[in-house]
């Protein structure tokens, strides 16, 4: 791969050529001299007083808006930061209160634990040889107790059988007793058929069937008004019913909105969470590779060192102190290629995976090659005792403007564009400055690692190319001269891209790196060159962003790690209100199973009211009957009352039998209710059985807790230090939660009064750009006014200068003649209808006349024609046989002419 590399000092119409070999060979000229303190007045018109102040109104204005569209944008991230750190404070809000009852369960678990802890003790300090013998006693105490329960219990079974056996005999009894009141039933009936044969007989007379009739519709009325009055109770405990039915489903309801409100509410918090937990491992991992790439940096720090300083000081100073005289003087090429072969590049891996475009370096690219060279370029100074370089603002200008200066002027040779150093110069303020290039192939796809090597291959092969000592000049500020000439400098780096491609150069292009060093005393103009220092880095403030880094890795894993706590419970929680939402709606999915009763006991009354009014109807019918069939029934009547007092008699028999069963009856509940009673006494016999059996289980499990109260006591305390483990825990994670709230709410605070301060600036800068607006408007008003004025007098000026010019300058016309310069006539031409016309009076082609000023021009060139071009073609005086007329031998000594200027433009391309 061919590297070129080529030095020059910039000056004012100076000029550089370079030897294009492998070692180039450095060119040089000097700096302008400065000029003299000498001054000249210029005259300012009014209108240039208003240009001026239109530039400046402009410029301001321009200034103002620029500083206008900034501070709004500056007010919008603030306002959108006040927004952000408003809902972040609001989520650790939330989140806090969740982690706060989780702190408050726990505290209860260890109160429990600590409960239970305490009983352990307490069993553990009278666990000895003493208190379990005397628990043993007293369990062999409780068992008597419940050997006795159980013999009370057996006799009261046995007292339930004797009672079993009164209850079957009082059955017995009743039996008997039921049996007479059958006998008494059957005399009762054959009264009561005689009875209704008599009856039968007044029925005959259909006054008894009009009786029942009417007495049936009655009843029918009455069974029909129950009938209403029940369909109304039915009716109000459908609707209670329903209520109640409606009632659940409203609290159902109830119960599921807020369990939805849970669930959206838990949701949000386990999203917070796991996009706390993302963001902090986000962090982790960008710490991480902070940490990965100072680690880099560190291992790929370059330098360059000098094998031998005294030996490489005696070899420069040798060459320039004889170079002068004997050109031909040969340096010690072993101590140049000692310290070539003792030097390297290292790459770096972040550097590998930036792209860059080599014409368009950003402004912190150009700051960081700078910076990177400035470092190398100090290494060797202060190794040979020099003093060092630094890096301005300024010089980082510089550099950009002659790299801008080489890509505008399209700049495709192995060489120096001296225009484009004397503008960049003119551009910062300089009188000029050293430049030493450097020229290497560009890859597909350049980098800033490429450029880097680009930088350090560079300055390896003009400081120790065996050739190259008027380029290590150049950067060791020596001015061409020995080493203890040399001096502090400003340096500048910067990048340009040429197409050229040579022998074995890739078809990528060829990267120029440009090396500004420019010396104090170059600055012309200092508000044109800032001299703001910029700080060189150094290895250890690497070694401290490395220490800081991994401080930040630090809190970064810790943060996470806290998160990761937090999402868990987050999740947990969720996966619980989750629950809970499918219990609710379950519950209002039952609740709205449940059918109404309304409708349907709505239907049932109407229908028992129709029925009532229809049997009311029936009652009417049938009383009118009954009085239609009444007649003289006193006879029917006696008799039937005789047969009815026989009646009596038997239902009087048939109550004393009744008397007899009810009394029956009382004795076998009166057996039953001793019975209940037996089996009452027994029950509480068992239980007591029972009670006795559980006291004794107890002193069971009194005893086995003291004889194995050291294993229990260990429990216990493992399951107090659990519990309180997991309180600490949750109280560290509450703990950080309330920090992170702190640090939030100081971040809003600070986010708010930056908004305000912001918000101050926006209404500050729109009040200034309505003041330069107007400036600016008024300052172009007056230009225009003046402008207006001026091409009026300028008009005016003009119109009798071309009339003067015409006169003096060439052939115009004056009434239908052509005249020369000088007022005469020229012989041969003359004016027709407006046209320029030879003596047979054909028109001359080419030729025409200005209306204004009357000058005659030739119409291709636009330009006036004098007469000496009319006596140079004109024909000579006797001339025979000539077939050119006077108007076509001008046209060709025109267009002869106009040739020979093109060809001219040609040549000096």
């Amino acid at each position: 791969m061919k590297k070129k590399v080529l030095t020059t000092v910039a000056a004012s119409a100076a000029l550089a050529t370079g030897v294009f070999s492998n070692n180039a060979k450095a060119d040089s000229v000097q700096p302008e001299v400065k000029p003299s303190d000498a001054t000249q007045t210029k005259t300012t018109t009014p209108v240039d007083q208003a240009k001026q102040n239109v530039q400046t109104t402009k410029e301001n204005l321009d200034q103002v808006n620029a500083d206008l569209q900034a501070q709004k944008k500056s007010t919008q991230t603030a306002n959108e930061k006040v927004s952000l750190s408003q809902n972040e404070v609001n989520s650790i809000k939330n989140t806090v209160n969740d982690y706060e009852k989780n702190v408050a369960d726990n505290q209860k678990n260890v109160a429990d634990k600590q409960q239970a802890l305490e009983v352990a003790q307490k069993n553990a300090d009278n666990a000895n040889a003493e208190t379990i013998k005397k628990t043993q006693d007293d369990l062999n105490a409780k068992q008597n107790d419940v050997n006795k329960a159980n013999r009370k219990a057996i006799f009261a079974q046995s007292k339930v059988s004797e009672k079993q056996e009164a209850v079957s005999q009082a059955q017995n009894e009743v039996k008997v007793a039921t049996d007479g009141v059958k006998q008494a039933q059957d005399s009762v009936k054959k009264a009561q058929d005689e009875a209704n044969s008599i009856q039968k007989d007044l029925d005959a007379s259909n006054l008894p069937k009009a009786q029942q009739a009417l007495n049936d519709a009655k009843q029918s009325a009455n069974t029909a008004q129950n009938d209403v009055k029940q369909a109304q109770v039915a009716l109000e405990n459908a609707k209670n019913a329903d209520q109640v039915r409606q009632q659940n489903i409203n609290s159902a309801n109830d119960t599921l909105k807020k369990a939805q409100e849970n669930v959206a509410f838990s949701t949000n918090q386990a999203q917070a969470m796991k996009n706390q937990l993302d963001k902090f491992q986000g962090i982790k991992v960008a710490a991480q590779a902070k940490v990965d790439g100072l680690n880099d940096k560190l291992n790929s720090v370059n330098t360059i060192t000098v094998v031998n300083p005294d030996a490489y000081k005696k070899v420069f100073n040798d060459y320039f102190n004889n170079i002068s005289n004997d050109p031909t003087f040969e340096i010690d090429k072993n101590v140049m290629s000692a310290n070539m072969n003792a030097n390297s590049y290292k790459s770096n891996k972040a550097d590998q995976q930036i792209k860059v475009d080599v014409n368009n370096l950003t402004d912190e690219q150009v700051k960081e090659i700078t910076l990177f060279a400035a470092d190398l370029l100090n290494q060797v100074r202060v190794q040979l005792g020099l003093p060092k370089v630094s890096v301005v603002e300024g010089s980082l200008e510089y550099a950009k403007n002659v790299s801008n200066n080489y890509i505008s002027d399209s700049w495709n040779e192995i060489g120096h564009d001296i225009s484009a150093l004397n503008l960049a110069a003119d551009q910062s303020g300089l009188y000029g400055a050293s430049e030493d290039a450097f020229f290497k192939p560009a890859s597909s796809n350049v980098t800033l690692d490429e450029i880097k090597l680009n930088v350090y291959d560079g300055l390896l092969n003009m400081l120790f190319a065996s050739d190259e000592l008027f380029h290590a000049s150049g950067l060791l500020g020596t001015g061409y001269d020995v080493i203890e000439k040399s001096k502090p400098e400003y340096l500048g780096v910067d990048t340009s891209l040429m197409s050229m491609n040579l022998s074995s150069w890739t078809n990528d292009g060829t990267i120029m790196t440009h090396f500004q060093n420019i010396g104090k005393d170059y600055i012309k103009d200092s508000a044109k060159f800032d001299t703001t220092e910029v700080a060189i880095p150094s290895h250890d403030d690497l070694v401290n962003q490395l220490n800081a880094a991994k401080q930040e890795l630090a809190q970064a894993n810790d943060n996470l790690g806290k998160a990761q706590d937090a999402n868990n419970q987050a999740q947990a929680i969720l996966k619980k209100k989750q629950q809970e939402l499918a219990d609710a709606q379950k519950a209002v999915a039952n609740a709205n199973a449940v059918p109404t009763k309304t409708a349907q006991a709505q239907n049932d009354l109407k229908a028992a009211q129709n029925k009532l009014a229809d049997v009311n109807s029936a009652v009417l019918e049938a009383q009118n009957k009954l009085d239609a069939v009444k007649g003289d029934q006193a006879k029917k009547q006696e008799l039937l009352a005789n047969a009815q007092n026989k009646v009596s008699a038997a239902q009087e028999q048939l109550n004393k039998a009744q008397a007899d069963l009810n009394a029956k009856q009382g004795s076998l509940t009166q057996a039953q209710q001793a019975l209940k009673q037996a089996q009452n006494d027994f029950k509480n016999a068992q239980d007591e059985a029972n009670a006795t059996q559980d006291k004794m289980l107890k002193a069971t499990d009194y005893l086995v807790a003291l004889q194995n109260a050291p294993q229990i006591l260990e429990d216990a305390k493992q399951a107090l230090k659990d519990a309180q483990d997991q309180l600490e825990s949750s109280q560290i994670v509450l703990d950080g939660e309330k920090d992170n709230l702190q640090v939030a709410t100081s971040r809003l605070n600070e986010a708010k009064e930056t908004q305000q301060v912001s918000q101050a600036k926006l209404d500050e800068a729109k009040t200034k750009q309505a003041a330069a607006q107007k400036a600016y408007d008024e300052a172009l008003a007056k230009l225009q006014s003046l402008l207006k004025a001026q091409e009026a007098v300028a008009n005016a000026e003009a119109q009798a200068n071309a009339q003067q010019a015409a006169t003096n300058n060439g052939l115009h016309v004056v009434g239908n003649k052509v005249v020369d310069e000088n007022g005469k006539q020229v012989q041969g031409l003359a004016v027709s209808n407006g046209k320029i016309v030879d003596m047979a009076g054909n028109v001359a082609l080419g030729l025409a006349i200005n209306p204004t000023t009357k000058a005659v021009y030739e119409v291709s060139s636009n330009k006036q024609v004098t007469s000496d071009l009319v006596k140079s073609v004109l024909p000579q005086t006797g001339e025979k046989g000539s077939e050119m007329t006077l108007a076509g031998a001008m046209v060709v000594a025109f267009g002869s002419l106009l040739g020979i200027a093109k060809l001219g433009k040609r040549k000096e391309n």
